[in-house]
């Protein structure tokens, strides 16, 4: 389901905000919030990176590389300048820590999140006011707009 298929208020937070807030949410469960590693997709990257960037690292998965970025979760969450400053910049594709104690990952063009974490984590989250999530289930279709 594309995010045009769904009736959203015009108001409700955009994606960037909701990715930011559920790694701000995510902050709290890392011993290494200031050494995460952050994957831009090289396809969005020509819009927000400059060439010396591009060139990487790059992480290579099958059909798709991404460019390799480390620093603090905050200097996502917190950006005011560089790549993924603003409610408009790209969404990570991929973001975890050094202790790789939850994974958030993101495809392109998508209005959504997998996230990977331990249950405290994810109630957390299901819990935090202005955040939509969900609990997908392994056996379940994944969740929609409704």
């Amino acid at each position: 389901q594309i995010e045009t298929d769904a009736d959203i208020p015009a108001d409700h937070p955009l994606w960037a905000s909701q990715a930011r807030r559920a790694l701000n949410v995510l902050a709290d469960f890392t011993k290494t919030p200031d050494k995460c590693f952050f994957c831009i997709w090289e396809g969005v990257a020509g819009d927000v990176l400059s060439p010396t960037e591009r060139e990487g690292p790059l992480v290579a998965v099958p059909h798709r590389r991404y460019v390799l970025f480390a620093g603090r979760v905050r200097d996502y969450i917190e950006a005011d300048d560089g790549p993924f400053d603003g409610d408009s910049g790209p969404v990570p594709a991929f973001v975890w820590p050094a202790d790789r104690r939850w994974c958030f990952a993101s495809d392109i063009g998508t209005h959504w999140a997998g996230i990977g974490a331990d249950r405290v984590a994810i109630e957390k989250l299901i819990d935090t006011p202005g955040l939509d999530v969900v609990q997908a289930m392994p056996n379940e279709l994944p969740p929609a707009y409704r």
